[in-house]
C-alpha cells in the first residue's frame, strides 16, 4: 500500500505554519526584512521593508510600506490591507528604533516585540532616523545590510532583541545601541545611543568605540602620546571585572581592567634597557585605560544616572537584600556612587623582545 500520497503538500503547509504565515498563498505573503518604529503623539508609525514576489529568473526587489496605529501591530494590520499582502515577521533581520526618547516607550516597544511581535530573539536592534527612507535602490535590502554589519565588522557591538529586553527592562542594567545611518543605499554605524533613564540618549562615536567600554570585544589597542613612540598591541586576553562591597550602607565598586597581548612592532631603543622600555609601555597603557574608565564614569554614569556597566545587576547578585532597598532609587544613587579603578597590562613574549 502506498502511503506517500499528499506528503509534499502536507510538508509545505507545515513549513508555512512554522513561518508564521500558515494558510497564506506564497504570492500573498510579504517577507519583512526590516522594521522601523517611531513613537507618535498617539501610537506608533511603522515603516517596513519587505521582499517583493518575483519570478525565479528576476532579481530580488524590496518594497517599502508605512502605516500608523495605536499599537505597532495595529499599524502593520493597516499596511497589510493597503498592499493586499500578509506581512510575515519571522524573516525580520533588524528592528530600528527612531526618536524613542521616553524610557517607558522604549520598554513598551521591546516587550511587545519580544512577546507579541512574532520576531525572533536574535533580531538585531539598532537606533536611527529614516533609515528605511525612499530613494534607496530597490534591489538592496537595508535589513540584510544592518544584519551583516552587526555580525561582521561590528560584531560585538550588536544588540539582539533578547539582549535589548534585558538591558532596558531589568532594573540595574543598561547598555548601548549602535546608531545607523543610510546613504545611497549603504548603511553605516555613525554613533551610539545609551539606554539612559529618560530613554535613548545619543553618545559620541569616539566614546562608544573607546576603551574600556568595549575592552572585552577589542582585538587591537593602538595608543599614541606626544613625544613617545606609538604602542601597537595585539590583544589576546582582556577583561573588565567589577567588584561590589558596602560602606555605610552604600555600594562601593572596584573596577579592575586587565589586558594581555603581543606587540606588533617593537619601537627603536633610544638608550636605556629594553626591559625598562617595556614596563614604561605597560604603564602608559594602564594609565590610558584608567583615564577612559574615569571619563565614562564621570561623564555618563554619574552625570546622567545611566548604569552603563550594569553595576545594579552586580549588586543584586551579590547583595540581594541590600539591593531591594536601593533599586527604586538607583538612578540617584549612581549619580553619587563611589568607585576606584585599577588596570594591569602585560606585554607577552618578553624574552624574545629582550633578546632583540
Amino acid at each position: 500500500m502506498n502511503h506517500s500520497k499528499g506528503w509534499l503538500p502536507g510538508m509545505f503547509a507545515a513549513l508555512c505554519l512554522l513561518a508564521g504565515c500558515g494558510g497564506q498563498e506564497v504570492n500573498r505573503r510579504a517577507m519583512v526584512t526590516a522594521l522601523e518604529l517611531k513613537p507618535m503623539a498617539e501610537g506608533w508609525q511603522v515603516t517596513a521593508e519587505y521582499l517583493e514576489h518575483t519570478s525565479a529568473d528576476e532579481p530580488q526587489k524590496y518594497g517599502i510600506c508605512q502605516g500608523q496605529g495605536k499599537t505597532w501591530l495595529e499599524a502593520l494590520g493597516g499596511m497589510e490591507s493597503e498592499i493586499g499582502r500578509v506581512l510575515c515577521l519571522d524573516s525580520v533581520k533588524c528592528l530600528i528604533l527612531t526618536e524613542v526618547k521616553e524610557r517607558a516607550k522604549l520598554e513598551q516597544i521591546l516587550l511587545e516585540a519580544e512577546q507579541d511581535g512574532h520576531l525572533r530573539p536574535y533580531v538585531q536592534v539598532v537606533a536611527g532616523e529614516d533609515v528605511l527612507a525612499s530613494g534607496k535602490e530597490e534591489t538592496v535590502s537595508i535589513g540584510r545590510q544592518v544584519q551583516e554589519l552587526m555580525e561582521g565588522p561590528w560584531e560585538g557591538y550588536g544588540v539582539t532583541l533578547k539582549d535589548a529586553v534585558n538591558m532596558v527592562c531589568v532594573t540595574g542594567r543598561s547598555g548601548m545601541f549602535p546608531g545607523i545611518q543610510q546613504k545611497d543605499g549603504e548603511c553605516h554605524v555613525t554613533e551610539f545611543y545609551l539606554t539612559a533613564p529618560e530613554g535613548l540618549q545619543a553618545l559620541d562615536y569616539e566614546v562608544g568605540t573607546g576603551l574600556p567600554l568595549r575592552l572585552l570585544r577589542k582585538e587591537e589597542f593602538v595608543f599614541t602620546q606626544d613625544g613617545k613612540p606609538p604602542v601597537d598591541l595585539q590583544l589576546e586576553n582582556t577583561r573588565l571585572r567589577i567588584r561590589c562591597s558596602f560602606s555605610a550602607g552604600r555600594p562601593v565598586y572596584t573596577m579592575e581592567a586587565s589586558a594581555k597581548g603581543y606587540l606588533r612592532m617593537m619601537p627603536p631603543q633610544n638608550g636605556g634597557d629594553r626591559s625598562g622600555q617595556l614596563e614604561e609601555m605597560e604603564t602608559r597603557m594602564e594609565e590610558e585605560i584608567k583615564r577612559e574608565t574615569v571619563f565614562l564614569m564621570e561623564n555618563i554614569v554619574k552625570q546622567t544616572g545611566t548604569d552603563l556597566f550594569s553595576m545594579g545587576k552586580i549588586c543584586s547578585l551579590w547583595y540581594p537584600e541590600q539591593w531591594e532597598n536601593l533599586k527604586n532609587n538607583w538612578t540617584e544613587i549612581l549619580k553619587n556612587v563611589e568607585y576606584r579603578v585599577t588596570a594591569q597590562v602585560e606585554i607577552q613574549d618578553r624574552r624574545r623582545l629582550l633578546e632583540k
